[in-house]
């Protein structure tokens, strides 16, 4: 029976090197797996690249202007601000998720502006569509500080209403925006089908290389920490279908929401990762509407 001996032996160590190969390129290229600023399957880079109506806003009849972000390590990003005609019109800031330009997410921005009736402020994080730089979490940190450092000193807004909208990655950013940018009158944050943190992700979606996820990992985005200190009012959104990320994650982070002011949550059957707020059609926007109106006191 030795040669099943050596049989188990050889697939062994084949598996302890295919681990450690892929281990190497998760550390190594784990920035370009997490940020995807044109992932495979999407049409190109920049918002131009786009089909038809998902260039600008501009192709919904959106009026908007370009604004231009400076850094705190001095890289300049690329953001839209879309208002509407009332100037006491709330202002919804947007944090994209991670895959794509943010001209592909016209289809929310017109659900706001049009049907939520809000302005809306988008950045492009650096490294994405005309922003300059490479993605990394300390550098989207940055990239938070600096749209709200332009919203609340700069932009033709109403200052006293003010909410931040996160989805998958964007919630992440939301959250840290909400609890560590606290300085900030943030009225209220939205979050939608994100996530707890980044090494309880790994489990999820890596469970075979999760055991080496500590020394592995250089992007973290504790959230389900971070919650813990916001203290303004959040509205969590959540497909029960996610198939990325596993709807216990928005669970548990409305459970680790313990000093927010106001907590709501609006479940939508089917729904899924990317589609929550299309599955949920006209509800998407009543409750959205509704969760502004209750914060602002309307």
């Amino acid at each position: 029976m030795d040669w099943w001996y050596d049989t188990l032996y050889y697939i062994a160590i084949g598996s302890l090197g295919v681990i450690g190969s892929v281990s190497t390129l998760l550390y190594l290229y784990q920035n370009k797996m997490i940020y995807l600023p044109c992932p495979m399957g999407f049409p190109g880079k920049l918002p131009e690249d786009n089909p038809p109506s998902y260039q600008n806003p501009l192709d919904r009849n959106l009026p908007y202007e370009d604004v231009y972000l400076t850094t705190k390590d001095n890289l300049k990003l690329h953001a839209w601000l879309v208002k509407r005609r009332e100037n006491d019109a709330p202002t919804v800031v947007i944090f994209q998720a991670n895959a794509g330009n943010m001209g592909l997410r016209m289809d929310i921005i017109e659900q706001f502006v049009v049907h939520v009736r809000v302005n809306v402020f988008i950045i492009s994080y650096r490294g994405y569509g005309h922003s300059e730089g490479t993605p990394t979490e300390e550098g989207l940190k940055l990239d938070a500080e600096a749209a709200l450092e332009y919203i609340f000193t700069q932009a033709p807004v109403d200052k006293q209403k003010v909410f931040i909208h996160g989805s998958s990655l964007g919630g992440a950013v939301a959250i840290y925006a909400a609890s560590e940018l606290n300085h900030y009158n943030i009225r209220g944050v939205i979050l939608e089908n994100t996530f707890t943190s980044l090494p309880d992700m790994v489990d999820t979606v890596m469970p075979l290389v999760a055991y080496l996820k500590k020394p592995i990992l250089r992007n973290f985005w504790p959230s389900e920490t971070r919650i813990r200190s916001v203290k303004t009012a959040i509205l969590f959104i959540s497909g029960d279908n996610d198939e990325l990320v596993p709807p216990s994650h928005m669970e548990r982070l409305k459970a680790s929401a313990v000093k927010c002011s106001k907590k709501e949550e609006y479940i939508v059957a089917g729904g899924t990762h990317n589609m929550t707020w299309r599955l949920a059609g006209t509800m998407y926007v009543i409750r959205m509407s509704q969760f502004i109106k209750s914060v602002l006191g309307d």
